[in-house]
């Protein structure tokens, strides 16, 4: 509920646990576990996009889809699982990637990956490809990295865009855009909220 003498507004963050939909719900292959690394403590959240045209909305698109980034980086690249932790769809669906427990493959290295939680958003969100993300995909990543940031006590400055850590196009000018307005609205907010017990 809202707290007396402090009415909600339009600018006020997302808050609240997203539901994450399961592996199982994508049908993951089975991690390779064996070169794979633990993640420690999290320090930090790099968003992504995926790079390919997504189109449509429904659970089967979006299955197709992580279903085959996973089978890129495991046959293709050789690594252990999909190098994301989350995956969001143009529905506003949250995916569960890589296990958190498990260090990802997405920020271009094992320095860069350490204790970073990669997000991955379906699409390829570029002027010549499919524009900017449609509102209910960045409402679902506005809260999740709203209940990481919580879950996890980072700081505005510890959420990151896949260009600010690497010489980049990802994830484009508008997800760019949207989570520099996003850290601003964090860096007033964020120091409010507490994690439900």
């Amino acid at each position: 509920g809202s707290r007396a003498g402090a009415p909600p507004t339009r600018d006020r963050l997302a808050v609240g646990t997203p539901t994450v939909l399961p592996r199982s719900s994508w049908k993951a292959a089975q991690a390779r576990t064996s070169n794979m690394n633990r993640m420690g403590r999290v320090q930090r959240v790099t968003v992504h996009h995926s790079a390919t045209v997504v189109r449509g909305t429904s659970a089967a698109t979006s299955i197709a889809a992580i279903r085959g980034i996973q089978r890129h980086h495991q046959q293709q690249n050789g690594w252990g699982d999909i190098g994301y932790h989350y995956l969001i769809d143009l529905a506003g669906r949250v995916w569960t990637g890589r296990g958190i427990e498990w260090q990802g493959a997405h920020a271009g290295d094992p320095t860069r990956n350490r204790s970073n939680v990669g997000i991955c958003l379906l699409g390829s969100f570029v002027p010549d490809e499919q524009g900017a993300p449609p509102p209910a995909q960045l409402a679902a990543l506005e809260a999740l990295l709203v209940s990481l940031a919580v879950e996890h006590r980072l700081e505005p400055a510890d959420i990151l865009t896949h260009k600010e850590l690497k010489d980049t196009a990802c994830p484009g000018p508008y997800v760019q855009t949207a989570v520099e307005e996003l850290r601003k609205r964090l860096s007033s907010q964020l120091l409010t909220q507490t994690p439900e017990d």
